[in-house]
């Protein structure tokens, strides 16, 4: 830039943003140190914290082990309409 020249303020408000604080509870980005070998079971948990799509990928992990537990639970009320062996509920959760 020349000088003399000015930035224009219209320039300065796209990119000069002021910062905020944030929130005390938001977890922090950070990866899987693989400097402690590999342990597959954590690798998909730090997924959680790794960044913006892997954000959501270890979400998804979440929500299926939430599905797993709930399909080890036993089956307490069975539906007395389904006669049908093949069509009985078995388990709390169907997973496709």
């Amino acid at each position: 830039m020349a000088t003399g020249e000015e930035i224009p303020s219209i320039a300065l408000d796209a990119v000069l943003k002021k910062s905020s604080g944030l929130p005390k509870d938001k977890e922090l980005v950070k990866g899987y140190d693989f400097n402690d070998g590999i342990d597959y079971d954590a690798l998909l948990r730090s997924y959680k914290t790794s960044g913006f799509q892997a954000t959501n990928f270890g979400l998804a992990v979440e929500e299926i082990n939430k599905m797993i537990a709930c399909r080890k639970k036993p089956l307490l009320n069975k539906d007395v309409l389904e006669t049908d062996p093949f069509i009985q509920r078995k388990h709390h959760c169907t997973i496709f």
